[in-house]
């Protein structure tokens, strides 16, 4: 195989490799030696020889056969997925065959339905307990809202106080800037504020940006005085703006080190 240099990554076989890197001749040597597609499959042929079709008898499985049937639409988006897990099949007796539409919800044929707007974006999505989840978006294709449990629109109702549970998002000039909590009383906001200042003293931002994280101030001090509520993120300017402290609410500071050192792995800028 001849390499070439400074190449994308490509996709062999479900493996991410770089045709120019270090360990492609590792690779490929691995892939060549790998078992084919037909034989990684044996194991399943000898649970069930025919060929996978849309009806299933007792006497053709040997073991346990669990179905999900996935239905479309005419833009090949999958509408329903059915879970009949063993339909009733047992070592002895049973059989399935796919219905001709969409069954109806049951407490042994689990039905997940998802609709979507014309825009090709996802509306709602209902579980097998009928229960509605439903996400709105703005023209930018951002979701604005989430909504649990959807009847109406209308936060509130029912016997538990608990239809239509909404989240609203907003943004400015791109950036999420308020988190609603939209309630049947009184609604709950965290407001995020960007445009991180520079500093010069202990525990201050290195770098000033407008893209940047500053603070998120949480329900208890939105709107009033003096809320200590708020959490603040400073940035090194050297690190490309990684984080190098977060104060928290009672404004104890965290040294972004020591969040590394507890968090391993993780990048330094999901220390907040």
């Amino acid at each position: 195989m001849r390499k070439r240099r400074n190449a994308e990554p490509v996709l062999v076989d479900g493996l991410t490799a770089d045709p120019g890197g270090p360990r492609t001749s590792a690779l490929c040597e691995q892939l060549a030696g790998a078992v084919s597609w037909e034989q990684g499959a044996a194991p399943l042929r000898a649970l069930y020889p025919a060929t996978p079709g849309t009806s299933y008898s007792y006497s053709s499985i040997a073991g346990r056969i669990s179905i999900t049937a996935l239905c479309y639409d005419a833009w090949n988006r999958v509408t329903d997925t059915v879970m009949y897990g063993a339909a009733g099949i047992t070592a002895s007796a049973g059989s399935w065959s796919r219905a001709g539409s969409v069954p109806g919800r049951s407490d042994t044929v689990l039905v997940m339905t998802t609709t979507y707007n014309t825009d090709g974006t996802v509306q709602d999505v209902t579980d097998p307990k009928g229960i509605v989840s439903r996400t709105e978006y703005d023209a930018a294709g951002r979701t604005t809202a989430k909504i649990s449990n959807y009847v109406d629109g209308t936060p509130g109702g029912g016997a538990a106080d608990d239809e239509d549970q909404t989240i609203r998002f907003e943004y400015t000039n791109g950036l999420q800037t308020k988190y609603t909590a939209d309630l049947s009383g009184t609604d709950q906001h965290t407001i995020y504020t960007y445009s991180v200042p520079k500093g010069t003293g202990a525990g201050d931002s290195g770098i000033a940006s407008n893209r940047l994280l500053w603070k998120a101030t949480y329900p208890d001090s939105v709107g009033g005085a003096g809320g200590t509520d708020v959490v603040t993120t400073a940035y090194n300017a050297v690190g490309v703006g990684q984080v190098t402290s977060v104060k928290d609410r009672v404004r104890h500071g965290e040294d972004g080190w020591a969040i590394w050192k507890r968090r391993p792995g993780m990048p330094m800028s999901h220390a907040a």
